[in-house]
């Protein structure tokens, strides 16, 4: 980006929550690339981004992995008895644990 505009592109990668935090608190960022919906609408309506300015960039999926490709055969397998661990993304910290637990 810099050889076609002369501007330095900075990124950080990281949660959105920490962002959040990070913008609140007055850190510079130009973008914020989130996980979410609710974050960005909260920045924008706390003042602190550009009103009309967000939009829907990417959609995900929640997917069902096992390191034993046996085990999954379809949606039912979440039903197995011989399931004894299942590990799930904090819905306070992240947005695809938020997305399962509201199924």
């Amino acid at each position: 980006m810099k050889s076609a505009t002369g501007d330095k592109l900075v990124l950080s990668f990281g949660a959105t929550g920490a962002f959040y935090a990070q913008i609140k608190n007055g850190a510079p960022f130009d973008v914020l690339l989130a996980a979410d919906a609710k974050t960005p609408a909260k920045v924008v309506k706390e003042g602190l981004g550009v009103e009309g300015s967000t939009f829907t960039y990417a959609i995900g999926k929640l997917v069902v992995w096992s390191a034993d490709a046996s085990f999954i055969k379809d949606e039912k397998s979440l039903e197995n008895p011989a399931l004894n661990k299942l590990a799930v993304a904090d819905p306070r910290l992240a947005p695809y644990g938020e997305a399962l637990w509201k199924r």
